[in-house]
């Protein structure tokens, strides 16, 4: 390790471990309608791009890591069911539908069109960390990262997922709206 090594180390920020959420009451139909599928335009969350730093829950009502933006699901056309792309199933089974999470049909259209909220399935990274809460790095600087995890955004109070500092999904402030 170089004293630049060391520099950087020092620049970077303390993560503090999360505490679980809080509030771990069994969902509702509505909270999951409400969150999921009827968000109002100004609550909805940009999908994230290739790079960006977000947080991840593994687990419903879990705590929160860092994490690294690896992939997103190509959202440019329809033409390929997302499952089907991974392990050979397209080469076995045809291209599949377009998820429902991120299309719809449109009769007037007779094709597929984008969601107006798409939830594509985004892959992380978890930033891994030492026993200080910094991420750890290797000899060239960069921050070490775990295996690719493929998700959604979490949406609803406490779901996995991955989610932005400081957002509802973060911070479990649905306000009276839940």
């Amino acid at each position: 390790m170089t004293d630049g090594d060391q520099m950087t180390r020092k620049k970077d920020p303390v993560i503090e471990p999360e505490q679980y959420f809080h509030d771990t009451r069994p969902y509702t139909k509505e909270e999951i309608d409400r969150w999921a599928w009827q968000r109002r335009p100004h609550e909805r969350e940009n999908v994230p791009e290739q790079g960006e730093q977000v947080l991840f829950r593994e687990q419903d009502f879990g705590p929160v890591v860092p994490a690294v933006v690896h992939d997103v699901m190509n959202m440019s056309g329809p033409p390929h069911d997302h499952w089907n792309r991974h392990g050979g199933l397209e080469r076995e089974r045809g291209p599949g539908i377009p998820d429902p999470h991120v299309w719809h049909w449109d009769d007037a259209e007779r094709g597929y069109l984008l969601n107006d909220d798409p939830w594509p399935w985004v892959h992380v990274r978890v930033i891994r960390l030492d026993d200080h809460g910094r991420p750890l790095r290797d000899d060239d600087g960069n921050m070490i990262l775990g295996e690719p995890r493929w998700c959604r955004e979490a949406r609803v109070r406490g779901s996995c997922g991955w989610l932005r500092e400081g957002t509802r999904a973060h911070t479990g402030d649905y306000g009276e709206e839940q």
